[in-house]
């Protein structure tokens, strides 16, 4: 069974870890898949031992996004996750709203994209104008 849950992500950096804690009677797997995507395009998927942790003693995942992760999320509730368990078949363990918070804390010089009725920025094309909604 599927639990919803929604998470914040720090726009910029790689901490605080997420965490969700397993179910009462799920054994675990070596292979789990966590997906992120935001209005139908996928935005990155990172795999158990390749970013996404799973603790088995402690019985729960934890994902620490990298910087240019948590950088891809736009601001608020516009991206949706899924973690599942790859084992016999795909098993949504978990589901819910990414929730883009704080600044995208540009420390490596980059500059920030452009205003929010700047199309290029490509978080506003397609007439999508994220931040006006």
């Amino acid at each position: 069974m599927t639990t919803l849950q929604d998470i914040s992500v720090w726009r910029g950096n790689s901490l605080p870890p997420i965490e969700w804690t397993w179910a009462d009677g799920y054994a675990g797997t070596a292979q789990c898949q966590l997906t992120v995507w935001r209005r139908g395009k996928r935005l990155f998927t990172v795999d158990s031992g390749a970013g996404l942790t799973i603790d088995p003693y402690g019985r729960r995942f934890i994902w620490e996004p990298t910087v240019d992760q948590s950088r891809q999320l736009p601001l608020g509730r516009l991206c949706d996750y899924e973690l599942e368990d790859r084992v016999g078949g795909e098993q949504t363990l978990f589901a819910g709203a990414v929730i883009g918070i704080g600044g995208l804390n540009l420390d490596d010089g980059a500059t920030q994209p452009g205003g929010s009725l700047d199309f290029s920025y490509t978080g506003n094309t397609d007439q999508e104008l994220d931040g006006w909604i």
